[in-house]
């Protein structure tokens, strides 16, 4: 069974026009559909590690870079770093998501990880497939 992380990775890749997205994009995974405070470093290189891919040699320099970076980046919180507003409205456009859905799928998706395996998480992993196929609107003919 896919994880959470791998799911996203997944609905990404295809919406990745640099290398240095997929950071961007994990930090926007990390904070908002987890609802973490902050995306370290280490987790974003985590979130790389999960997907079985390489971390970047360049992901530390790249966050701090991108505090100084026109338009900029992230802001520093809690130890770690915030996508900016802007920057964070992007890859929710970008995922094709509003308010409402995005809050609904990371609420659904931290759910996920605080039940343990078995046949009540599996179902709500369908549940999360079902939500991310838009299938909780009903037929669109």
């Amino acid at each position: 069974m896919y994880s959470s992380i791998q799911r996203f990775y997944d609905r990404v890749k295809a919406l990745l026009s640099h290398e240095s997205d997929l950071a961007e994009y994990f930090a926007y995974y990390l904070t908002v559909e987890l609802a973490q405070s902050a995306a370290t470093v280490k987790s974003v290189r985590e979130c790389y590690e999960a997907c079985d891919l390489l971390p970047p040699s360049w992901l530390a320099s790249h966050f701090s870079r991108g505090l100084k970076k026109k338009p900029r980046r992230f802001i520093k919180r809690d130890g770690g770093y915030r996508l900016e507003n802007s920057r964070r409205e992007e890859i929710s456009k970008s995922l094709g998501e509003n308010i409402s859905q995005a809050q609904t799928s990371s609420t659904l998706i931290r759910l996920e990880t605080e039940i343990a395996a078995g046949p009540k998480r599996d179902f709500l992993h369908e549940t999360i497939d079902c939500f991310g196929a838009n299938a909780h609107t009903g037929p669109q003919w």
